[in-house]
């Protein structure tokens, strides 16, 4: 039963960062990541023929990558910079003001965590084509950490794991 588990590897969420990066390559980090949640989903498409009950073939199409990410601590001036390019999309000003354009601003997403082997590995992903459907500008608790919470959806994802 052991043999099953040797080369397996120990994951701790608590190591984990992420990071976005825009399309003039700036980069932005996450602060301190709460939940983070990468899945990659499809729209599959079944077919059945009328002599049989059994499913004959399957394909897919409409592949997307759902990213939901909590995060806390974080540098304001970064993250305005980072949501004005949400906001207004045609500038790389910090103006902070909504424009009206449907022009929508792409980033790429990557997170990685580390493995507590005696050689630790790590495991990162790259989504790439990701835009946000909401923008987490300020939730207020009473006693609470302020974090945000923010969901993307990307066109592709590269997934590695690698030696450290």
């Amino acid at each position: 039963m052991a043999e099953m588990y040797t080369n397996k590897t120990t994951f701790f969420a608590n190591t984990a960062t992420a990071y976005i990066t825009d399309d003039t390559g700036d980069t932005y980090t996450l602060g301190v990541l709460r939940d983070c949640e990468v899945t990659v989903s499809f729209e599959h498409v079944p077919l059945y023929g009328m002599s049989s009950i059994l499913r004959e073939a399957v394909a897919k199409h409409s592949a997307k990558v759902d990213i939901k990410v909590k995060f806390a601590k974080f540098d304001p001036t970064i993250a305005n910079d980072f949501f004005t390019h949400v906001l207004d999309p045609t500038q790389y000003v910090a103006a902070g003001k909504m424009m009206d354009t449907n022009t929508v601003e792409t980033f790429t997403f990557s997170a990685e965590i580390r493995s507590y082997d005696t050689v630790p590995k790590k495991f990162s992903v790259v989504v790439t084509g990701c835009y946000i459907e909401s923008l987490p500008l300020l939730t207020l608790t009473e006693n609470e950490w302020i974090a945000r919470d923010m969901t993307m959806v990307g066109s592709n994802i590269t997934i590695k794991n690698t030696s450290i």
